[in-house]
């Protein structure tokens, strides 16, 4: 069976390590601060994340940049040119058009490799939601799988991953024009927290409201709880947006309560959190439902 690479972008906010372990590679996803454009790549997001939490603290945003098809050809030429084919898991086409990018790049590239195919899907994921499908992915392929059958898993389980976003600063969001100053301002004086997920057409859509902060963190836990069958055996990413010490608190309450052993923690990079801003903690799993 033909070997085959398996590919993911920035977007996904893998940690190095992860990457490293999975034998993933991983594209770069540009960003602009201050009119300044950088790259968000593997171990190095551009600017050091603390410093890009802190200047979204002090007011400044954030803009995403979306690669065009051009970018993309000469990214999947690179890897190609290696000789192997290419399954590329994008970040979910409903939060960005870097998907409809890379698909024109796909019907150029494979005009141009005859010997080798590259692959593009829609992950329906965000962050290490994305991550966590990339984990899967290589573990079907490590279990013999083709990259046909290795995609055709991946369509039929995208689905079943599930993202769970406790959002804590309404402020940013209002800044974003993401909620009105009046709602940000009444939220934030009742200490309401949103609740977040990924729908099933991978788009980022409010689902509950709590209050409390703790109690919002609780909420990602039992939604753990609801949402799939033995919770124990989960491999769990946890993502935050410089907020670390909430993460931890929901890996310790997943612990207590199932012992799962394999749980990884990471930031939201630059290119996420220019939408969150700080104060975001997000829980993955797979489960029965999104």
């Amino acid at each position: 069976m033909k070997d085959f690479l398996i590919v993911t972008d920035m977007n996904s906010d893998i940690m190095p390590d992860v990457a490293q372990s999975l034998g993933v590679r991983v594209l770069p996803m540009p960003y602009i601060m201050d009119d300044v454009a950088y790259e968000n790549k593997l171990g190095d997001p551009g600017i050091d994340i603390k410093e890009f939490y802190n200047l979204i603290r002090a007011g400044k945003l954030a803009t995403t940049i979306q690669r065009n098809p051009t970018e993309y050809e000469e990214l999947f030429s690179n890897l190609l040119s290696e000789g192997k084919d290419v399954l590329y898991l994008c970040f979910s086409a409903a939060l960005s058009g870097s998907y409809t990018s890379a698909k024109l790049a796909e019907k150029e590239i494979n005009a141009k490799f005859k010997e080798n195919k590259l692959i593009v899907l829609d992950s329906e994921c965000m962050s290490l939601g994305l991550a966590l499908l990339t984990y899967h992915t290589v573990m079907k392929k490590r279990e013999g799988l083709s990259i046909d059958e290795v995609a055709n898993w991946v369509l039929e389980n995208r689905k079943k991953l599930v993202h769970i976003v406790a959002v804590d600063d309404l402020f940013h969001f209002m800044r974003g024009g993401r909620v009105s100053a009046t709602a940000a301002v009444v939220g934030s004086a009742l200490g309401i927290k949103p609740i977040l997920h990924i729908d099933d057409k991978g788009a980022l859509v409010p689902t509950n409201k709590v209050r409390g902060r703790r109690q919002s963190l609780d909420f990602l836990v039992k939604t753990m709880e609801e949402r799939t069958i033995d919770p124990g055996k989960q491999v769990v990413f946890i993502c935050h947006s410089d907020c670390e010490e909430d993460a931890k608190y929901v890996a310790n309450e997943i612990r207590k309560r199932w012992g799962n052993k394999e749980i990884y923690i990471g930031y939201i990079g630059p290119v996420i959190g220019s939408h969150t801003g700080t104060g975001t903690v997000s829980l993955f799993f797979m489960g029965n439902y999104k």
